[in-house]
């Protein structure tokens, strides 16, 4: 066979796995955009519903009440609040909870519900949540976290309150089937001084 014939046929060769390789990669990574872009938007819509909650424990306009926070788990919190700012100052229930409930519409099968619940009416949040996790702290600035369990003394010297949110894609990251698991993960962190708190005032 002519030597110049198997080395063209070897070149386009090498030229044709290259393209593969540099289309394979560009799919790839344009897949990590949209992936990731995704679940910026969905952190976002969590923390700012979060952001919102967080800071009105207790808030009651000229209505005293007995408990503010009423309980204090890592993966639970419920509290009381005028969340609305209703102008009767009604006080609502408000309970955050990371449940163990999977969310069935992704194949991520590591992402659960998120509920918020409003005296009784439950939100069910399916953004990819993966990890959420709440710290109490007796002193502001602290690094060492209240332990569990607490007890109510515990939560009536609780002046603030961090939350660690993690969330994933829906789908995998593959660049090729035998590829392990890889779904896109962002992270929040937020430490919260609730100024209605009895300490804070």
């Amino acid at each position: 066979m002519n030597l110049s014939l198997v080395t063209s046929f070897i070149v386009s060769g090498v030229l044709i796995l290259m393209l593969g390789w540099m289309t394979l990669g560009v799919s790839y990574n344009s897949k990590d955009i949209v992936l990731s872009q995704a679940k910026q938007s969905n952190k976002m819509d969590v923390s700012q519903i979060i952001s919102y909650d967080f800071p009105k424990i207790g808030y009651s306009g000229d209505i005293d009440i007995d408990s503010l926070i009423v309980t204090a788990k890592s993966n639970k919190i419920a509290f009381f609040s005028n969340i609305d700012n209703s102008a009767d100052n009604s006080i609502e229930k408000i309970i955050w909870e990371f449940t163990n409930r999977e969310v069935t519409s992704t194949a991520n099968p590591n992402d659960f519900i998120l509920a918020r619940t409003i005296d009784g009416v439950e939100t069910e949040i399916t953004l990819g949540v993966t990890e959420f996790r709440i710290n109490y702290y007796d002193e502001l600035g602290s690094q060492v976290p209240l332990s569990f369990p607490l007890s109510v003394a515990d939560i009536n010297s609780i002046r603030q309150i961090e939350v660690e949110l993690v969330i994933e894609s829906a789908d995998q990251l593959k660049l090729r089937s035998s590829s392990p698991e890889n779904y896109v993960r962002t992270a929040w962190i937020k430490r919260f001084t609730p100024r209605n708190l009895p300490t804070n005032l």
